[in-house]
């Protein structure tokens, strides 16, 4: 559970990260998905960041992790169904927004599936565990662990971008 908390954690604020950062382009992510009955501002790209910062940080401290974790399963499927929307619409070169400026992403099914499996992961931070005085070796094995799910997660990111950006360069020859 707690290595599942770090991945996740670090999956939001490094996407609250890129929300702050610059808030006014992901107000034209915002804005190209079209799901808003009115234009986005850049207040609503800062709520979105901050809700995410909280997320993360909350998925941290035992005492607010079911609380970050079921915000996390409803952030995560509303972003599954806005990318599931424009898909369906055929508006697949939009950006996701997940990867930050300068990393623009197209939506893709992927990005659904992997937006479904991080929601199924927070899930499981409702499973109960049984109680036991944890040693400093436990600790370690966890941080270790949690460093590790996050390399993966991110490698598997890189893979599936440079997919991407292979089938369009195979496109345009």
């Amino acid at each position: 559970m707690v290595v599942i908390s770090l991945l996740l954690s670090w999956v939001f604020l490094s996407a609250a990260w890129h929300k702050l950062r610059r808030p006014d382009r992901f107000r034209v992510v915002l804005d190209n998905y079209r799901l808003l009955p009115f234009p986005a501002h850049a207040l609503h790209a800062l709520v979105l960041g901050l809700a995410e910062a909280a997320i993360g940080a909350g998925l941290l401290i035992a005492s607010t992790r079911t609380t970050a974790a079921t915000a996390a399963i409803v952030v995560l499927a509303a972003y599954a169904l806005a990318i599931g929307l424009n898909l369906v619409r055929g508006r697949r070169e939009i950006d996701c927004g997940c990867s930050g400026p300068g990393a623009e992403q197209p939506i893709s099914w992927h990005l659904v599936a992997r937006n479904c499996l991080l929601a199924a992961l927070a899930a499981t931070t409702f499973i109960a565990v049984p109680a036991r005085t944890l040693g400093w070796i436990d600790w370690l094995t966890m941080a270790f662990a949690g460093l590790l799910a996050i390399v993966i997660y991110r490698g598997a990111g890189v893979l599936l971008e440079n997919q991407l950006k292979l089938n369009a360069l195979r496109k345009t020859t």
